[in-house]
Parts: structure tokens; sequence; C-alpha cells
């Protein structure tokens, strides 16, 4: 009778321990593998998007004037053979990259059977613009002088600032987020999950930050 006690206690006290085991397994699991996928992005090499080249030809008008102040009016008469023009052929070259060393568990949600990944923010690699300087065209009336050095590098500053403008234009973000769903998606899919259940994207707020803030110049 004491043998059948013992044997019935043993057996409660196993089965107890089995319904232990079970309930804490998913939870463990959830938790191991947020972290074998932290681990995984953040080896992930540094992504980069195709390169862009963007060529633009900075045209400045230049007209001299007579003004001045005549019984309370003022005019302005643009001077006969008075105007000079440039062109400067400008080419710069832009790719978007994703930074994942510092990925953190802070951007990963789970959901139950979703999950969405927020990307770090990326950056936009601006190299060094060049100019074609053998194409400058420059057009001066007799009466004019030349653009001096001191004017052409302002007109060319206004060129580099219309190429970042252009690139906001290009959408870059959004290639490098494309590119971002490329490279992960086959190492969720090796740890089960399915591609209807992720969200790959940025972070809420990226939209209404300046797109200058997101400019790496490659000198």
């Amino acid at each position: 009778m004491i043998r059948k006690v013992i044997a019935l206690f043993l057996f409660v006290l196993v089965l107890t321990g089995c319904r232990h085991q079970n309930v804490s397994k998913p939870q463990e699991t959830a938790t191991d593998t947020t972290a074998m996928m932290v681990y995984q992005i953040q080896h992930c090499a540094k992504l980069y998007t195709q390169a862009y080249k963007l060529r633009k030809i900075v045209v400045y008008d230049d007209t001299a004037a007579l003004t001045g102040h005549v019984l309370g009016q003022d005019f302005k008469v643009n001077l006969p053979l008075g105007k000079r023009r440039i062109a400067i052929p400008m080419t710069a070259t832009a790719q978007a990259s994703i930074d994942f060393s510092h990925f953190s568990a802070t951007q990963v949600r789970r959901n139950g059977k979703k999950l969405e990944i927020i990307l770090p923010d990326p950056q936009v690699t601006l190299t060094a613009t060049t100019i074609d300087h053998e194409q400058v065209k420059e057009k001066v009336s007799w009466l004019r002088t030349r653009f001096s050095d001191e004017e052409r590098s302002r007109i060319e500053q206004q060129g580099r600032t219309a190429i970042v403008k252009s690139l906001e234009q290009m959408n870059l973000t959004e290639s490098a987020r494309q590119s971002a769903v490329q490279q992960l998606m086959p190492m969720l899919r090796q740890m089960g999950w399915s591609d209807d259940d992720v969200v790959i994207t940025f972070r809420d707020d990226l939209g209404n930050s300046p797109f200058e803030t997101l400019i790496r110049k490659n000198n």
C-alpha cells in the first residue's frame, strides 16, 4: 500500500513539472528568437542601394542695369550690351545606405504572429561634385567683364544646393527600405516568419526630418 502511495506521488510530481515546462517554453522561445534576430541583423553588411548619377547644368544670367530714384519713383533700366551668361555643367553621384551595426531589440516589435522591424535611419552619401570645365559656356557682352573666380564659386554652390533638392525628389529612402526588405526577409523566413506577417519600415517621424540631415558628403 505504501509503495502505491509513493508511486502515485512521484507520478503527480513528474506531471506537474512537465506542465511548468510547457507553460514557460513559448516565452523563452520568443525571447531567444528576438535576441538571435537582433544579433543576425547587427552582423549584416552595411546595405547600399544602386548608385545614382546626377548631371545638372547651372545657368546664371547677369544683366547690368541703371537704377535710381526720380520724383519719388524708383526706376531700373537695363543697359544695352550689358548682359552676360554662364552655364556650368556639374555631375554628382549619390547612394543611400543603412548601417545595421547599432540595431537593437527596441527596434523589434512583436505582436503574436506579427513582426515589425524599425530600420535605422538611412544615410545618403553624396560624392564631391565634379565640374566639366571644358564644357563651361560663358557669353559676355563687350561692355562687361568675365565672371570672376569668386562669382563662379558662388554659382557652383547654388548648383550643389539644386542637386540636393533633386535628390529629395528621387525617393532614395524608399529604395533603401526595399533593399533592406530583400536582404532581411530570407533570414526571417529561415526563422519561421511569413512574408505576410512581417513589416519592415523606418520610424514614423522620419519624413518630418529635413532631408539635408540624411546627407553625408564623401569628399
